[in-house]
């Protein structure tokens, strides 16, 4: 008898927890998906080589290889000139070590008279790297840098698209 009544109160406790989970599994509120033009998507496949599927409508897609993205892209790189900031003036025969904080994407470069090592990147310590005057460091913004300079200015210049 009691083991009758202990299952039927076990079961009856199932139920309510059932519906209690289903309860609160259904959707608090909805929003509408935004639509694949307003994402870029608005190519056909057969417009571009490479291409991107909108998750909404495969049917739309954007094209990697189009002219203008490869304009945008190149255009976001290209360093600003007219916004170079001197970060580190280093005047000594020794190495003096500094860090810098990048502020936005860009790169880093140095004066061709001394010498720069890189000798952390966000805290990962990097082994004799030294900053190539002719190439720079692409940094991304709130990048931490440590360098270690030795008779060389060391100057920032953010790219122009951002």
């Amino acid at each position: 008898m009691y083991q009758q009544i202990y299952r039927k109160g076990l079961l009856l406790c199932g139920v309510v927890a059932s519906c209690f989970i289903i309860n609160q599994a259904q959707a608090q509120s909805c929003t509408t998906a935004p639509s694949c033009e307003s994402l870029g998507y608005t190519g056909k496949a057969s417009d571009c080589s490479i291409s991107l599927k909108c998750p909404f409508d495969t049917s739309k897609v954007f094209c990697v290889d189009s002219a203008e993205f490869k304009a945008s892209i190149m255009k976001a790189v290209q360093p600003d000139w007219s916004k170079i900031t001197s970060i580190f003036y280093g005047g000594s025969n020794q190495y003096v070590s500094t860090s810098y904080t990048a502020t936005a994407n860009g790169i880093l470069v140095h004066s061709n008279i001394g010498s720069v090592y890189v000798t952390a990147i966000n805290g990962k310590t990097i082994v004799n790297q030294k900053l190539d005057p002719q190439s720079g460091l692409i940094v991304a913004k709130g990048d931490v840098i440590a360098l270690s300079v030795q008779l060389a200015n060391v100057y920032f210049v953010p790219f122009k698209g951002f």
